[in-house]
């Protein structure tokens, strides 16, 4: 389950660096994106992604050629980082770039990625365009869901809901929350669970439902301390 494989690739994490550290150095810049690509999800809730970024702005100043997925996935891992932190109409361009190229490529879930990212990041900037980051949501969902990607599914729709928590519909958000819930355990999936409860949480305590949102933070902290992410702890 999810839960093993997290606490086997935290084993493996030495040789996971060194992995892409040396596809750097020799000149192997796709080996490294794709290493770096297939494990966003780990990178991301064990707090890494500092590390992915300074690798990735590596691959893209290697000077061997990489292959345009490649150069996505590096602008996307080192976008990631901007979107939390420093969100600006730049981060949301580099989102709507890179997006164009994952679909060039065929790679579905990392299309889907990048509209729900481009959602967040302009949704984050003043005077957002409600109606656009909706839609956009929406889109991500339908493509996370025809792709078969639960986790993406559930970000799009925690998405979703933050943005009509921002609206003072607190209702609706909290449908997204839980249709994000149902959906991530429809499929035992650990890591949208994990990212869902949160929110679902939060919804719970601010509709005055103590109780309930106790035993969902409650559930919601050992599953962190299960898959070892600190960040889920706190």
């Amino acid at each position: 389950g999810q839960v093993e494989t997290a606490a086997r690739l935290q084993l493996e994490l030495p040789n996971l660096r060194a992995s892409v550290g040396y596809s750097i150095e020799l000149g192997r810049p796709d080996d490294a994106a794709d290493l770096a690509w297939a494990l966003l999800v780990f990178w991301w809730f064990g707090g890494y992604f500092s590390e992915v970024r300074v690798w990735m702005q590596d691959v893209l100043a290697n000077p061997a050629p990489a292959s345009p997925h490649s150069v996505a996935v590096a602008r996307f891992l080192t976008n990631w980082v901007s979107m939390w932190l420093n969100p600006t109409s730049a981060v949301a361009a580099t989102f709507d770039e890179v997006r164009e190229a994952f679909r060039a490529s065929a790679d579905a879930s990392g299309e889907a990625l990048s509209t729900a990212c481009l959602a967040f990041t302009r949704l984050a900037l003043p005077e957002p365009d409600w109606g656009e980051c909706r839609a956009l949501f929406e889109r991500a969902v339908a493509m996370f869901e025809n792709a078969g990607d639960t986790w993406g599914a559930a970000l799009a729709l925690v998405g979703s809901g933050r943005l009509e928590s921002l609206l003072g519909r607190e209702d609706l958000a909290a449908e997204c929350y839980s249709r994000g819930g149902q959906l991530a355990r429809e499929h035992s999936d650990t890591l949208a669970t994990l990212i869902t409860d949160h929110h679902i949480g939060r919804s719970q305590l601010f509709a005055g439902r103590l109780d309930a949102a106790e035993r969902t933070f409650t559930a919601s902290v050992r599953l962190s301390a299960e898959l070892g992410m600190e960040g889920g702890v706190a």
